[in-house]
């Protein structure tokens, strides 16, 4: 994680430290999320899980984002995908 530029947030929480990450899980670092116990080191397997869930919304939402940008801008280029009959 040092790579991407994350450190953990400097808040410890009982044995660890932790990710900081918004609701969605969503880190400083562009395309990069985190959940469950990497945020929230104390989170049992059903607060670990839905925030996995949560992290997962996001992530495909992201890329449904990133796949319609694309799509626009080969639209706008001339360049788009000529749609099989």
């Amino acid at each position: 994680l040092q790579a991407l530029g994350l450190e953990p947030d400097g808040l410890e929480e009982g044995p660890g430290s932790r990710l900081a990450a918004d609701d969605s899980g969503q880190t400083s670092c562009p395309g990069v999320w985190a959940a469950g116990n990497a945020t929230d080191v104390s989170a049992q397997v059903m607060t670990a899980a839905a925030a996995g869930l949560k992290a997962a919304e996001a992530i495909n939402a992201d890329l449904v984002l990133e796949d319609t940008r694309q799509a626009v801008e080969r639209a706008r280029a001339g360049t788009a995908p000529v749609p099989a009959p």
